[in-house]
This record gives C-alpha cells, sequence and structure tokens, in this order.
C-alpha cells in the first residue's frame, strides 16, 4: 500500500463507520424509547423493569451486528457485555434514573483510564489502539508504525490525543448523569445515545484527520 492511500485510510474508515452507524443508532434509539413506554403502564412508576427491558435494545442489536458480520466486533462485544453485566445488579433493585446513570458509568471508567495512562504508562492507552486499528487496516507495515512511533510529534500528538479522549469520555458521562436525574427518562433513552454519538463522531474526526497529517509528515 502507497503512502497516499495510507494516509486515506482513516478517513476512509471513519465515512465507511458513520454510514454503517446511523442505521443501527436509529433501531436502538427508537427500539428503547419504543419498548420503555410498551411496558411502562404494566409497571409501578418505581420499579426499573422498563428501563431495564429498554436498556437490552443495544444488546440485542450487537448480536445481530456480530451474527451478520460472523466475525467478533471487540468494542461491540465490549458494549454487549457491559449492558448485560449492568442488569444482573439491576434486576434486584434501584429507580429508573439510577438504571440509566449505570449505563453511563463505563463511559466515565474508560475516560478516567485514559488520562490516568498519560501519567503512568510509558504508552498510553490510545498508542495502542491506533496500533491495532492501522494493523487491522493494513495501511502500514509494522515497521513503518514503528517509525511513525518514533517521531516527537506522533509521542506528544497522541498523549493529547488520549487526554482528550479521556475528558471528552468524562464530559460525556458527567451529562449523561445529569440527563438520567433530572430529565423525563423516556426523552433521555432517545436522545443521549443520539448525543453520544455525535460526540465520538466529531472526536473520531479530529483524531482520523490528525492520524492523517501525521503519516504524511513521516512518510
Amino acid at each position: 500500500m502507497t503512502s497516499t492511500s495510507a494516509r486515506n485510510v482513516p478517513l476512509q474508515f471513519l465515512w465507511k463507520s458513520a454510514r454503517a452507524l446511523l442505521p443501527t443508532l436509529m433501531f436502538d434509539t427508537a427500539g428503547m424509547t419504543l419498548v420503555y413506554y410498551l411496558l411502562l403502564p404494566h409497571f409501578s412508576t418505581t420499579s426499573n423493569w422498563p428501563v431495564l427491558g429498554a436498556s437490552l435494545v443495544p444488546a440485542f442489536s450487537n448480536v445481530i451486528h456480530v451474527t451478520r458480520r460472523r466475525s467478533v466486533d471487540i468494542v461491540g462485544l465490549i458494549i454487549l457485555l457491559s449492558v448485560l453485566l449492568s442488569q444482573i445488579p439491576a434486576a434486584f433493585g434501584g429507580s429508573q434514573r439510577l438504571l440509566l446513570l449505570r449505563e453511563s458509568f463505563l463511559t466515565g471508567l474508560i475516560g478516567v483510564l485514559l488520562i490516568v495512562s498519560t501519567l503512568v504508562m510509558r504508552r498510553p492507552i490510545l498508542y495502542y489502539v491506533i496500533r491495532e486499528f492501522l494493523m487491522a487496516a493494513k495501511c502500514l507495515t509494522k515497521e513503518h508504525f514503528q517509525l511513525l512511533s518514533q517521531t516527537t510529534s506522533f509521542r506528544r500528538g497522541i498523549r493529547t490525543l488520549t487526554i482528550a479522549w479521556g475528558l471528552l469520555l468524562s464530559v460525556d458521562f458527567c451529562l449523561r448523569a445529569f440527563m438520567a436525574l433530572h430529565m423525563n427518562i423516556g426523552f433521555v433513552l432517545g436522545v443521549a445515545p443520539v448525543l453520544q454519538t455525535i460526540l465520538l463522531l466529531l472526536a473520531g474526526a479530529a483524531t482520523a484527520i490528525w492520524l492523517s497529517r501525521a503519516i504524511a509528515r513521516t512518510f
């Protein structure tokens, strides 16, 4: 693969991901809202079962996605497991708002881990994520990536980018927590995933542009 095509891979991957994400996002948000309001009349106002049922929609969506692709999507698998595991304690107690809050904990935790990794690790977590992405996309050889990772601009940029992602996910957690505690639950189920997706796509676009420019400067 030429250096020109290598530079284009991050942006191409982002565009394909955005196009593939739209149907899933529409299914998840519409499905969660619909299931919540269908279950709501059958339980008390303090029951968490309507939210519990609604939160299973993304898990079902991920199962379909993995089945259709016939391959394991690591990110999707993590999301699926986190959703399923969060249902176990939720089924035994807690309010609807507490259940919504629990679902955003993973985002906040990842954000904190990203920031901490820039302080305690020689290479922050995002370094390994980008390396795996470039290797999986076959846009750079292992030797080329080693050359890229040795440049001062890349090392400085990857740490800055890791902190930025950590702050973004932390802000996302705070925003979702505020919505879960103070806004209409049906509204939160429909709007929160959309807001999160917009934030992640904007951050992904910034990351792809930076990565493309870093590759262009090196090769």
